[in-house]
C-alpha cells in the first residue's frame, strides 16, 4: 500500500494547529485570573486631608502610617482666617477623603464643600451625630455669624463620636481592611477612657467649688462633667463684682477661663483662676485631658468644715 506523505504531513499540520490553539486557550484564563487576584490584592493609599490638628491626630490613631494623613491649619486664628483659592480647591478636589470638624469651626465650610468637585474626593463632617448645642448670644467671625457652639472637642463623649465617624469614613473608603482600622480603634478609645477616668474622679471635689465662666464654650465640658456654673455676664457693672466678691469672701471661688477673655474683669474678681488649654496644643488628646485633670486638681481646695 502506497503512503500519501503529502496527505499525512497536512494532517499533522492541522493537528499541530488545532493543539496550540487549544493550549492558548486554556491560558488566557489563567492570565486573567492571575491578574483580577494582583488587583485584588493591591493595597489602597488614601490621601486624606483634615482641617486641624485634632483631626488629624484622630485620622493617624486610625490609619497610623498605613496612609497619607495631612492638616490645614495649626491653630484657630489660621482656620479663621482662611480664604481658599482655586488651587486650595483643586487639592482638596483630588483628595480622597476630607475631613473637617463642623457646626462653626470652619465658618467658611459651606461655601467651600459648594465648590469642591465631587467626583473623588469624600467629605466627611465628623460632628455628624453629636447633641450641638447653641450659643446664648450668636458670635461673629470674619463678618461669619456662628450661632452653633464649635467647642464639643472639649468633652470627651463628643471627640469619641468624631472618632468612631472618622473611623467608619476611612473604613468604606478601604474595606479590604476594615479589621485593622476596627482594632485601631477600640485601643485609641480605650486609652483615651482610661485618662477620662481620672477627669472623671475629680467630679465630686468640683461640686465642692464655686465655678464661674465668662461664656458658654464651656457648655459641652461642663455638661459632660454635670457641673454647675454660674456665667458672668461680661458687662458686669462695679455692683455686680462687689456681690460676687462678697459672697466669695474667705470661699473657694474659682473662674474657669478659655480662649479669649477680659483679663482686666477676671482680675477685679476675688476668685482663683484657671486657663483651660486648647485640645489643638497637644500633640494626642489624651495629654489634654491629662492637662486638665492637672489643672482642676491644682486649683481646687476642698472646703472643709
Amino acid at each position: 500500500m502506497k503512503i500519501n506523505i503529502k496527505k499525512i504531513t497536512f494532517i499533522m499540520i492541522i493537528v499541530n494547529v488545532i493543539f496550540f490553539m487549544l493550549l492558548n486557550l486554556n491560558k488566557k484564563p489563567v492570565a486573567i485570573a492571575t491578574l483580577a487576584s494582583d488587583v485584588a490584592q493591591r493595597e489602597v493609599y488614601l490621601n486624606i486631608m483634615t482641617t486641624d490638628r485634632i483631626i488629624y491626630n484622630m485620622a493617624k490613631d486610625i490609619a497610623q502610617d498605613k496612609h497619607n494623613v495631612q492638616y490645614m491649619f495649626k491653630d484657630k486664628k489660621e482656620c479663621n482666617d482662611f480664604k481658599f483659592t482655586e488651587d486650595t480647591l483643586e487639592n482638596i478636589s483630588n483628595m480622597d477623603l476630607f475631613l473637617y470638624a463642623g457646626s462653626g469651626n470652619e465658618p467658611w465650610m459651606n461655601d467651600f464643600i459648594s465648590k469642591l468637585k465631587k467626583g473623588k474626593v469624600g467629605i466627611i463632617n465628623t460632628s455628624r451625630g453629636i447633641k450641638i448645642l447653641s450659643y446664648d448670644t450668636p458670635k461673629v467671625v470674619n463678618n461669619f455669624e456662628i450661632k452653633e457652639n464649635p467647642n464639643f472637642v472639649l468633652s470627651p463623649k463628643e471627640y469619641k463620636i468624631m472618632l468612631y465617624n472618622l473611623k467608619s469614613a476611612i473604613q468604606d473608603k478601604d474595606p479590604k481592611n476594615r479589621e485593622f482600622y476596627e482594632k485601631n480603634y477600640e485601643s485609641a478609645k480605650n486609652t483615651l477612657e482610661l485618662n477620662e477616668e481620672e477627669v472623671i474622679k475629680l467630679k465630686d471635689d468640683l461640686k465642692t467649688v464655686d465655678l464661674y465662666t465668662f461664656s458658654d464654650d464651656l457648655d459641652y465640658l461642663n455638661n459632660y462633667l454635670a457641673l454647675n456654673v454660674t456665667k458672668i455676664d461680661t458687662k458686669i457693672d462695679d455692683k455686680g463684682i462687689k456681690d460676687i466678691n462678697g459672697k466669695e469672701q474667705g470661699k473657694n471661688g474659682l473662674l474657669i477661663c478659655y480662649g479669649e477673655y477680659d483679663k482686666a474683669l477676671a482680675d477685679k474678681l476675688n476668685l482663683k483662676q484657671l486657663n483651660l488649654p486648647a485640645p489643638y496644643l497637644f500633640d494626642n488628646y489624651q495629654e489634654y485631658l491629662k492637662a486638665i485633670q492637672k489643672l482642676f486638681k491644682e486649683n481646687i481646695t476642698k472646703s472643709t468644715t
